[in-house]
């Protein structure tokens, strides 16, 4: 079994430019600390092609990431739009034999929330929520579809890596100085950061259980994934 991996802000680009939603990676961006993610790959406009694509390869599942800043631009509230583009996405992928795997996170959160979101200590109910929400709107937006909710959901994208090049290598958006700058200050805040992410792991793996369970969806395979590298 083979599939492929993408990811929101990475893949989908029509993110941080003029009257579309914004990421955290927004104020990097126009400072020129990094580069513009402008049109990506051009998935969120090419996403049909893709799954044709994957199909053609002899692939059977599809990893895609939904875009926490394009679901909630502007506060708790969803897009009805975006959770209905999303919805056709899911369906796409399995009218071409793709098992969809859906990522929560993938380094990047709405610019409204700070470049230190994963330093706050409401963060990881915060996220939660937002877990719990977006795949109770996907699920519901999928029924009116006749198609089931989505059984596989990764809530954070490798949070070792998220924390450490954040606050240890300082690559990351962040505005609390990193080790490069403050050695052992910063050494604290990968700690913390860290600590955040896989609280907020375990508190949306029990949001995202009890939600199935009160609308009597089957139980969904939830997990987190993590950056491995063999020097």
């Amino acid at each position: 079994e083979f599939g492929v991996a993408t990811s929101g802000f990475q893949s989908e680009g029509d993110l941080n430019e003029p009257s579309r939603p914004s990421t955290h990676w927004h104020a990097w961006e126009r400072a020129g600390r990094v580069e513009p993610s402008a049109g990506g790959s051009g998935l969120w406009r090419r996403f049909p092609e893709a799954a044709r694509r994957a199909q053609a390869m002899g692939l059977t599942r599809f990893r895609m990431g939904v875009e926490w800043a394009r679901l909630a631009p502007h506060g708790d509230a969803f897009d009805p739009a975006a959770v209905d583009a999303y919805a056709e996405r899911v369906v796409t992928l399995r009218a071409h034999g793709l098992e969809p795997i859906v990522t929560l996170l993938h380094f990047t959160h709405p610019e409204r929330l700070g470049l230190d979101l994963w330093l706050a200590p409401d963060a990881p109910a915060r996220f939660a929520r937002y877990a719990r929400d977006a795949a109770v709107a996907l699920g519901e937006a999928l029924a009116r579809r006749a198609s089931p909710p989505l059984a596989r959901l990764i809530t954070l994208n490798e949070p070792n890596m998220l924390a450490l090049a954040s606050y240890g290598a300082g690559v990351f958006p962040h505005e609390a100085p990193a080790m490069t700058h403050q050695p052992v200050e910063g050494f604290d805040r990968v700690v913390r950061c860290l600590d955040g992410l896989l609280a907020a792991h375990a508190l949306a793996w029990a949001a995202l259980h009890d939600a199935y369970d009160a609308r009597g969806w089957a139980a969904p395979d939830v997990s987190t994934n993590v950056n491995v590298l063999d020097l």
